[in-house]
């Protein structure tokens, strides 16, 4: 493949000329050069859902016959332990699934370091607008690969359970995680665009959201504001009723 610069653009010749309109937008290029990654990941997250909800079938007797997950699971009237461990198991997924966001911005913070972006910030495209770009398709993997998580979930549950859970139910129960994963999708986009150099806290802040979720519940940790971290902004589906405009 050969490219030529014709004015403002990059113009490519040969077998990938069809692409040229695709490339020629930051969005195109973007998706283009990370295509790869993304529909790798998109698999993995639909498989990681899959594996978790090809065990939904018996959970509820290993959940009866395991004296820890009895202690962490308090029973709630109106629901079976099944529907209590599925706000835990989602708090994970949602956190599995910010890796693969994660990456998409901050391969901008990689890119600029190694001074691939100059081609492109030397025309007609701002730093804003590359920065947004990259912003925007990691919000929409996060929720790509949440959705496929969900969906993963879904048809191994119907086929391992007697009584499924209802798509509605997973679904709610995944997406009511989607605002604390942009959480820690914009800290990553305000260190890249203030602190540069820093942006490796955005994989620390997401290792400590893990960390706290998983630990914190086996070991009671309350510790004043160490306990702020994005999970612990929202409320948990299906436990509690998910009201879409307060959501919003």
């Amino acid at each position: 493949m050969q490219s030529v610069i014709w004015g403002q653009a990059l113009y490519l010749k040969g077998p990938a000329e069809e692409m040229l309109q695709l490339l020629l937008s930051p969005l195109g290029l973007i998706l283009t050069l990370q295509r790869t990654g993304l529909t790798a990941w998109a698999i993995g997250m639909f498989i990681l859902g899959i594996s978790y909800g090809s065990v939904l079938g018996d959970l509820e007797s290993f959940l009866e016959t395991n004296e820890m997950m009895r202690e962490l699971l308090a029973p709630i009237e109106g629901f079976s332990l099944t529907e209590q461990y599925l706000t835990m198991m989602m708090s994970i997924i949602s956190l599995i699934c910010t890796i693969p966001a994660l990456l998409v911005i901050l391969k901008l913070n990689g890119e600029e370091k190694q001074n691939r972006t100059e081609h492109l910030l030397a025309r007609a495209v701002s730093r804003t607008t590359l920065l947004g770009s990259y912003a925007l398709i990691s919000f929409i993997t996060s929720f790509a690969m949440l959705l496929l998580a969900v969906i993963g979930l879904w048809s191994a549950g119907t086929a391992a359970m007697d009584a499924p859970i209802a798509f509605s139910t997973l679904f709610n129960a995944g997406m009511v995680y989607l605002p604390a994963m942009w959480v820690l999708i914009g800290a990553a986009v305000l260190l890249i665009g203030f602190v540069p150099q820093a942006a490796v806290l955005a994989w620390l802040y997401l290792g400590y959201s893990f960390l706290w979720y998983t630990w914190g519940h086996y070991c009671n940790f309350q510790i004043g504001w160490l306990t702020y971290h994005p999970l612990a902004m929202f409320h948990k589906c299906p436990l509690k009723i998910l009201i879409w405009p307060s959501f919003l």
